[in-house]
């Protein structure tokens, strides 16, 4: 089993996984220049000794951009150079990226922010950010009612992966009275609504 087929997507996982790492949370650290959109250099990153390594590196970076499920990344020219980002995700200051806000309600009624039953605690307690997205091992659904929340001066956004995403509060949260409702992945009621 495995043969060339497995080495073949285990290999771009894991490239996949190293790429989201750099360019959502380690540019910098790592000297690579960063831009206020997020972008950087496609060079930079094709000149890494784990890029350096493979075959075609910037083949295998355009593949894992074209057939990433999510859309995690975007590649673009700007100036006669190629650059890529990460479309939604940072733990870094990312200024400038492309993101289109929701003005209408009616575009998302509902977010759906998936989680897990140990995170919970910490939402509903407030003492840490929530992590932004939606993963398939999410066992904790909190659904946000977005009308409400934009009608109080919260804003929100959507990425280029149509991923949606808000700043929150002037503390940087979606407080629980913004939930329509929270339910584990059973369907089982997490929160009681006033």
């Amino acid at each position: 089993m495995g043969g060339k087929k497995g080495d073949q997507d285990t290999m771009q996982v894991q490239t996949s996984r190293y790429l989201t790492s750099i360019l959502r949370h380690n540019a910098s650290k790592m000297g690579i220049p960063i831009r206020s959109d997020g972008s950087v250099l496609l060079t930079h990153i094709l000149n890494l000794p784990r890029f350096a390594k493979l075959p075609n590196p910037k083949a295998a970076i355009e593949n894992i951009v074209q057939t990433d499920n999510k859309q995690r990344f975007s590649l673009f020219e700007d100036v006669g150079q190629l650059y890529i980002r990460a479309n939604q995700g940072h733990s870094i200051p990312v200024r400038d990226l492309p993101l289109e806000k929701v003005t209408d309600p009616a575009r998302v009624p509902v977010a759906i922010h998936g989680t897990y039953r140990d995170k919970w605690e910490l939402i509903i307690g407030k003492d840490d950010g929530v992590i932004s997205g939606m993963r398939y091992s999410a066992n904790v659904y909190v659904y946000v009612d977005v009308a409400r929340a934009i009608a109080d001066g919260i804003d929100f956004y959507v990425s280029e992966n149509q991923v949606i995403l808000s700043s929150g509060d002037s503390d940087g949260y979606i407080q629980p009275i913004y939930f329509s409702k929270v339910v584990d992945k059973d369907g089982n009621s997490l929160l009681e609504l006033g």
